[in-house]
C-alpha cells in the first residue's frame, strides 16, 4: 500500500525566516494559503492509496478531514523530522509499505510531479530523494518500507 504523508507546522510558527520582513499574522496567513493550495494539488493526484496529515494546526487538520484524509494530531511539535518519524511509524503499523513525505511549501508543484516520484518506486528496500533546488533541503522523501531510516 502506498501513502502520502504531509507534516504541517502550526501556521503561527511557520516561515520564521521571513520574520524580519512580515508580521506574524501575515506569515500565518501565508502558511495557511500554502497549505490550502498544496492540499488541492495532493487531492488531484491518483498515485496513493491513502493520505496522512500530521499536525497540531487545527486549520490543517480540518482541511485534511474535509478531503477524507487521515489525521495524526500532535500534542506538541519538536521538529519536522520528529513529526515525520512518528507518523512514519504510525503509517507502517497500518500497513503502509511505501510512504512519500511532502512538505506544504513546494513551489509550483503539480499532481504529475508527485505521481512521477511514485513512478520511480522499486522493490523494497528503496528510496527516492528529491532535493530542493538550492540543495539545502529535501522536497520529497519516498521510503519503502516506510521506516527504512529516520527522517
Amino acid at each position: 500500500m502506498k501513502a502520502i504523508l504531509i507534516p504541517v507546522k502550526e501556521f503561527r510558527e511557520a516561515k520564521k525566516r521571513l520574520a524580519p520582513h512580515f508580521l506574524p499574522a501575515d506569515r500565518a496567513a501565508l502558511a495557511a494559503a500554502m497549505c490550502e493550495d498544496f492540499f488541492n494539488v495532493v487531492a488531484a493526484t491518483r498515485c496513493a492509496d491513502r493520505v496522512f496529515v500530521i499536525s497540531k494546526e487545527p486549520g490543517a487538520l480540518s482541511r485534511a478531514q474535509k478531503f477524507g484524509w487521515e489525521t495524526i494530531v500532535e500534542s506538541h511539535q519538536i521538529s519536522e523530522s520528529e513529526s515525520v518519524d512518528a507518523a512514519s511509524r504510525y503509517c507502517a503499523e497500518r500497513g503502509i509499505q511505501a510512504l512519500l513525505r511532502l512538505p506544504i511549501d513546494i513551489p509550483l508543484v503539480e499532481p504529475y510531479d508527485i505521481e512521477a516520484v511514485f513512478e520511480r518506486l522499486g522493490p523494497p528496500p528503496f528510496v527516492v530523494l528529491v532535493p530542493s533546488s538550492d540543495g539545502t533541503g529535501t522536497n520529497a522523501l519516498l521510503r519503502s518500507p516506510a521506516v527504512l531510516f529516520p527522517a
